[in-house]
């Protein structure tokens, strides 16, 4: 995407499909994104965080926050929403909860209808582009910030809820090579099982095991790279009780065996 203007916003769909678009690069830019995802499964990387997301969420991005993309089955298709330097901190973020940004945000069928409508109306002023048509849109985004810190910002559920799935996925970071089960971290968090699983599958579009699993993953593919240590003794470092097993859900979930992901480009 080129370069955005000082003020203007601009709306660009974006549609990913299939192996050309598998492991997209990591990158930061200087311009914070709003994604509205429309049809398919995305997964989608934002610091040390991974999310799947589906039809109806959405993702704000900060600026210059490191980020990466990679299509699910099929075609996945979203509306970004490029928002120029200085307009989100300037005007507004700094009256905005962490709360909204960085994390996927399930809209119900009237939250989805309401910004498909705002980037409608955005749309729209992007054609007309009169003299009133720059004001026009600040005001639709302000309006789209305002609607959705009301919606999830200010609901001490929602905050609580975010704030216990950052605090489990922190832990799973950090302790990935240990032996881990759903029943033990729901304990030591003091929560139940289902309400584990609820909130995890809320806040990464995974379920409990599914994530850890990813995050084992991604840490062997660092390895891989990085050291001349055995694909056996990767496997153990990584959390993996079994390196046949490893070497088999590696191969599922990249399409490679670990031996040939080393020796790739």
């Amino acid at each position: 995407m080129s370069a955005l203007d000082k003020d203007g916003l601009r709306i660009v769909e974006n549609s990913l499909e299939g192996e050309a678009a598998r492991g997209g690069e990591a990158h930061t830019h200087p311009w914070a994104e709003l994604l509205f995802f429309q049809t398919g499964e995305c997964e989608m990387s934002v610091e040390d965080k991974s999310f799947r997301l589906r039809r109806n969420q959405l993702l704000i991005i900060p600026a210059a926050t490191r980020h990466a993309a990679a299509p699910g089955p099929g075609k996945c298709r979203n509306l970004m929403l490029a928002i120029p330097p200085g307009l989100l901190s300037l005007n507004f973020a700094a009256g905005f909860g962490e709360t909204i940004y960085k994390r996927p945000l399930r809209l119900d069928l009237m939250q989805a209808k309401f910004v498909r409508g705002v980037f409608a109306k955005i749309a729209d002023e992007e054609r007309r582009a009169d003299r009133y048509s720059d004001e026009m849109r600040k005001s639709l985004l302000l309006e789209l910030f305002v609607y959705l810190a009301r919606s999830f910002g200010s609901d001490p559920a929602f905050e609580k809820e975010a704030s216990l799935a950052d605090d489990i996925t922190r832990y799973l970071l950090e302790h990935y090579a240990e032996d881990l089960n759903q029943k033990d971290v729901a304990q030591r968090f003091y929560l139940s099982r289902s309400y584990l699983s609820k909130i995890f599958k809320a806040k990464t579009g995974r379920g409990f095991n599914e994530y850890l699993t990813h995050i084992r993953i991604e840490q062997a593919k660092a390895m891989l790279k990085t050291t001349a240590m055995p694909v056996t003794e990767i496997a153990f470092a990584c959390g993996f009780n079994d390196s046949n097993y490893f070497s088999k859900i590696f191969k599922k979930l990249e399409g490679v065996t670990p031996l040939n992901y080393r020796n790739s480009e």
